[in-house]
């Protein structure tokens, strides 16, 4: 074979290799991120009726959607939702996740693996980093107990943010995180109530509230108890590495 041949092979050989690397035009492409989410609070820093107390976080649940959305602004909770904006308890909410079509992937979001807020809450200095993989048309949601609480969450958009980012990009997403009150126990002072985590008999404990899940406007709840402003306790980044 002339020397000309074998390299006119050799780029077509490169150019079809090329092709079969990425996806067709128009279509997603897989895509990998690296997520860390850290309490950057110090012990004592949130304000109270009774004094300081830590800011904590319970473990939560962050997932891969392909549309639809994390929980329904403006409806009910359902039970499972409920247990884990009320008690730190992700279990319910991860299992009924898995169940869900416009679901594809979900798990705990903790300092460690299988923990709720009883095994491992995320003190300040706690860092949790995940690693997804999922294509670039889906986006990423997760919500997690704000622990001296009775039933607020902080959590992204319900339909989650993109994931379609230039590769070595890293954002700080922490400004798209909010406070949700789901609506199921009437709110106590932050850190202070008997009906919160660590402090309460028990699971579920505290007045009913028959109300719909509502982001919070300036984190103020409708009792009119303040919330520290999430970017002054959390920094949550996305880092695409592949």
């Amino acid at each position: 074979m002339s020397r000309l041949k074998i390299m006119a092979a050799s780029v077509l050989l490169l150019s079809a290799t090329a092709c079969s690397s990425s996806p067709p035009s128009g279509q997603p492409e897989t895509v990998s991120y690296e997520i860390v989410l850290e309490n950057t609070s110090t012990m004592d820093a949130l304000d109270t009726s009774a004094g300081k107390a830590d800011i904590v976080l319970a473990p939560g649940v962050w997932a891969v959607l392909t549309s639809g959305t994390l929980f329904e602004a403006g409806g009910s909770a359902s039970t499972s939702l409920e247990a884990l904006a009320e008690d730190g308890n992700n279990g319910p909410f991860l299992i009924d996740l898995k169940g869900q079509d416009h679901i594809d992937q979900s798990e705990i979001l903790g300092a460690s693996h299988g923990t709720s807020y009883d095994d491992a809450p995320i003190l300040p200095g706690d860092v949790v980093t995940v690693r997804i993989d999922a294509l670039s048309d889906q986006r990423f949601g997760l919500a997690a107990m704000f622990a001296h609480s009775n039933d607020i969450m902080i959590a992204l958009p319900p339909e989650g943010i993109a994931l379609d980012r230039e590769l070595d990009s890293t954002i700080e997403v922490a400004a798209e995180l909010a406070y949700w009150d789901v609506g199921t126990e009437q709110n106590e002072e932050p850190a202070v109530g008997a009906n919160q985590p660590g402090k309460q008999s028990e699971a579920g404990a505290g007045d009913v509230e028959s109300g719909t899940i509502t982001k919070l406007d300036n984190n103020e709840d409708a009792a009119g108890f303040a919330y520290p402003a999430i970017a002054d306790f959390v920094r949550l980044t996305l880092k695409r590495v592949k």
